[in-house]
């Protein structure tokens, strides 16, 4: 109930709608004892995404840090996967970031981390697809040859390295 709640509020896209769909949430989460998981969070995060608002992809990397941490400190729940990492990612292309190969090299590298160190899951396809987008639509001089970089990464992996996935038909798109 509570997650469908929040993507009617995404939705909606009104005004106002997500500062009263998270106040909903959250007394949801009180008064009745709700626990969110991961799908949850992933819904929280992509209602930003798709909310609109200006500020968006600072929230979206604010959730992603909360998520980051619970996990870290031992809530399985709140565990980001490839949707998470991926969906942060967009928010920066979707909202014409400036920054957004840096941020997108960044949250890849945190992915990484995480499953390296924390037990997370390893790097998804679509994160490194998020990541070659993100450098695609930046429209600088270096994109091209990064993308060629991550690609190149892709293939030369084997599927050895669990860190880097193999490509997919979308990273050749």
């Amino acid at each position: 109930t509570i997650n469908t709640i929040t993507a009617a509020y995404a939705k909606n896209n009104k005004k106002g709608s997500m500062a009263d769909s998270m106040k909903l949430r959250h007394t949801m989460e009180k008064k009745y004892n709700i626990k969110s998981d991961a799908i949850s969070q992933n819904i929280v995060l992509d209602s930003w995404r798709k909310s609109g608002r200006s500020d968006s992809p600072e929230r979206v990397m604010d959730h992603l840090n909360s998520m980051e941490s619970d996990f870290k400190n031992g809530n399985l729940e709140h565990k980001p996967d490839g949707y998470t990492y991926s969906s942060v990612i967009d928010c920066f292309i979707k909202f014409q970031r400036q920054d957004a190969p840096q941020k997108a090299e960044e949250i890849l590298e945190r992915m990484n981390d995480l499953y390296q160190n924390w037990g997370g899951d390893p790097v998804t396809s679509s994160v490194y697809n998020a990541v070659i987008n993100a450098w695609a639509s930046s429209g600088t001089k270096e994109a091209l040859d990064r993308v060629k970089e991550l690609l190149q990464e892709m293939e030369d992996n084997d599927g050895d390295d669990p860190s880097i996935p193999l490509p997919s038909r979308i990273s050749y798109n």
